[in-house]
């Protein structure tokens, strides 16, 4: 049984990764492109409406996550008919959604001047291009789009995957296309038909290969499954509205306190943190379905372990990548877009440990997700919500894009990590969390000390920029994990990770 789902891992991660390339790389081009050919206030403003979009498909109250959920179980044990009642209720779901998003979107359009500061894009209707934005949210919620949740449940993302590579790719292109030819408005138009186009394929491929699975809504059962989901959607929608605080709205805040053009400079950085953030949770999307579905067949001891083991890859990774990070991202800039977009190192360090602290809680959420527990800790979700929010604002009127970064660290350490680490760790697996916390600081040593030899290192190197940013390059491919392997190889994670490794 094992080795199924390391196959369906595999078989996602290799197509998600496809997905997530493609989904890296060209983005990363027309953002170059858009600098050059549109400016950085329209950068802006396509970074202000996602924002804002992204609070509204917080709508959703987090319900993709607790219907696939419900559909593991009946999917293991082949109840062909759960299915199909579930997907029915599921449906209607979905098409309410899509209709809450639009009204919202409407009610807030009238408001989109006021979220921004200073000199706006010139002969750009910015109403226009929020509808086009709030379009592509739509429909992704077409009732069509409900089908999406049968590949999920049956751990084949490699399907869905393999679908959105190709309308994606074909999207940026064209999308290139236009920026060249100065269409702003042509540009916007392509990512909604990109997303209805992605839902229809998934329709026809998920009739095509599970057409036993169709809609079956019960009349005298008609709102029992929602209420049941209802308590769970709830706790999911908490957690996400809080997801979103971290990020949707530190560009709404710096839109409206700092102008568009610091938005642009600020997702600089951050579309390129957005790389390492993407290749990790390639891994965590691959693994998620497997995982809940391990959680519903295995005892807790058993899942305990494969946590420890998760907990394990993620920190390496995060740690990793942190580093490069912070040791490479003000060269890049420069090499990529020139001095005048650079922001302070102190960003770049804040920006850094954010990413390296989200690994952190990414794990918790993975794991609380899997295990259906939504509605522990919702009290603690709302304060961090409020507390960040709060933050963002206070600190960055003071200290501007650095505050805004540091405000959102200060309630992933002092409020997400111990309280959501508790309840993965103390309510679910019923562990002391000794063993989890030995593991968080082996790896910070590791992380500061790989941190420090490479920085010593580019400290001794000839002032020569272009050959001292290869070297650090290089430094930081090599040195972290060669120290990680040293520091790490007597431990009883690695042991256990090499040993799943190599019976995969």
């Amino acid at each position: 049984m094992a080795s199924a789902y390391i196959k369906h891992i595999k078989k996602n991660m290799i197509w998600m990764g496809i997905l997530n390339l493609i989904a890296m790389i060209f983005p990363f081009l027309i953002r170059t492109m858009m600098i050059r050919y549109l400016g950085s206030e329209c950068l802006g403003l396509n970074s202000l409406c996602v924002s804002v979009l992204y609070v509204l498909n917080a709508a959703e109250f987090g319900m993709t996550d607790a219907m696939v959920y419900r559909l593991y179980k009946p999917i293991a044990t082949d109840d062909s008919d759960e299915v199909c009642r579930l997907l029915g209720q599921y449906r209607t779901v979905y098409f309410a959604i899509g209709g809450i998003i639009f009204i919202a979107g409407l009610i807030l359009s009238p408001f989109l001047e006021q979220m921004i500061s200073g000199d706006r894009p010139k002969n750009v209707n910015i109403y226009v291009i929020f509808l086009g934005y709030l379009l592509n949210s739509v429909f992704s919620y077409t009732p069509l789009a409900y089908r999406k949740l049968i590949l999920l449940a049956n751990q084949h993302k490699d399907y869905e995957a393999m679908i959105s590579s190709l309308c994606l790719l074909c999207t940026y292109v064209l999308q290139m296309v236009c920026i060249v030819r100065g269409n702003y408005y042509a540009y916007v138009i392509l990512l909604s038909l990109c997303s209805l186009t992605v839902n229809i394929l998934i329709y026809y491929t998920t009739q095509k290969k599970y057409p036993q699975y169709v809609c079956r809504k019960k009349k005298h059962d008609k709102d029992q499954t929602l209420r049941v989901m209802g308590k769970d959607m709830l706790g999911v929608g908490i957690y996400r509205f809080r997801d979103v605080s971290r990020n949707a709205f530190d560009s709404i805040i710096i839109s409206k306190m700092m102008g568009l053009v610091s938005v642009a400079n600020y997702q600089n950085y951050y579309s390129v943190l957005t790389i390492p953030i993407t290749i990790r949770r390639i891994f965590i999307a691959a693994v998620t379905p497997s995982l809940g579905n391990y959680i519903a067949l295995q005892e807790r001891d058993n899942s305990y372990l494969v946590y420890k083991e998760l907990l394990f890859l993620q920190l390496f990774v995060s740690g990793w990548f942190a580093i490069c990070y912070f040791c490479l991202i003000q060269d890049f800039i420069v090499i990529w877009i020139g001095r005048e977009y650079l922001l302070s190192v102190v960003t770049a360090f804040l920006m850094a440990l954010y990413f390296y602290l989200l690994g952190i809680t990414d794990t918790f959420k993975m794991m609380r997700e899997t295990a259906g527990m939504w509605n522990r800790g919702k009290k603690v979700a709302v304060l961090e919500m409020v507390g960040n929010l709060l933050f963002n604002v206070i600190m960055g009127y003071f200290w501007g894009i650095e505050g805004v970064v540091l405000a959102t660290i200060v309630t992933l350490m002092f409020l997400n990590i111990p309280f959501e680490g508790s309840i993965v760790i103390n309510k679910y697996f019923r562990q002391t969390g000794v063993g989890h916390f030995v593991i968080l600081i082996k790896n910070m040593v590791w992380v500061t000390g790989s941190g420090l030899i490479i920085s010593m290192l580019y400290a001794v190197m000839p002032d020569v920029f272009i050959w001292k940013f290869a070297v650090k390059v290089l430094a930081c491919i090599m040195i972290p994990p060669f120290l990680f392997v040293v520091g790490m190889h007597h431990t009883e994670e690695f042991r256990s990770v090499m040993r799943r490794l190599k019976r995969a």
